[in-house]
This record gives C-alpha cells, structure tokens and sequence, in this order.
C-alpha cells in the first residue's frame, strides 16, 4: 500500500482501513477500528469504513499520543520523576541491625 492515503478507496474493510493505519501511521488491530465512531455501510453483511473519517480519527489519536518522555514517565513509571521517588523511599527507611 505505497499509494497516497487519499488514493485508498473511499469505503474500506476494517482490515484495510488497519493496514493503511499500520503502515502511515501506528500499528493497530482491525477490531479496535471496528469500535471507533465512524461512518459505516453495510454491503453483504460486511462493515465498510469511511476512509476520510477513519484516517481522521487516526490523525486525532497520533496527535493526542504523549510524548515518549511523557509516556515514560506518566503510564511505564520509569521516568526521573519515578526514580527519584524510588530512591527517597529507599533512603526513608530504616535499617535495623540483627539482634544476637
């Protein structure tokens, strides 16, 4: 899928609409796309997405994304911020020495 984005067809699968979402923009799964609030049609039983409607939900989603500093440090918890908490509560608690 090396075309441009707006070369796609128009109403897509949501197996394509993951495939053109994987490749441009981040990996995800068809049945995420399924449950995103987007202009739907129904040919044969199967959903087709609005490609303009999807591609724009993506583009929302990429730039809503926190940064990886960010990312690190709110949702893995390995940030500075994080390791210095560590390190306090380490220092906070007491040693005890063993009692023969």
């Amino acid at each position: 899928m090396t075309e441009k984005l707006e070369q796609t067809p128009e109403w897509m699968t949501k197996v394509e609409a993951a495939q053109v979402i994987t490749e441009r923009f981040f990996k995800i799964a068809p049945i995420t796309i399924g449950r995103w609030p987007v202009g739907k049609k129904y040919i044969g039983g199967k959903a087709l997405l609005n490609r303009d409607e999807v591609l724009a939900r993506a583009r929302l989603i990429l730039a809503a994304a926190p940064s990886d500093y960010a990312f690190d440090e709110i949702v893995r918890g390995k940030g500075v911020a994080a390791n210095k908490a560590k390190s306090k509560s380490k220092q906070s608690q007491p040693t005890t020495a063993p009692v023969e």
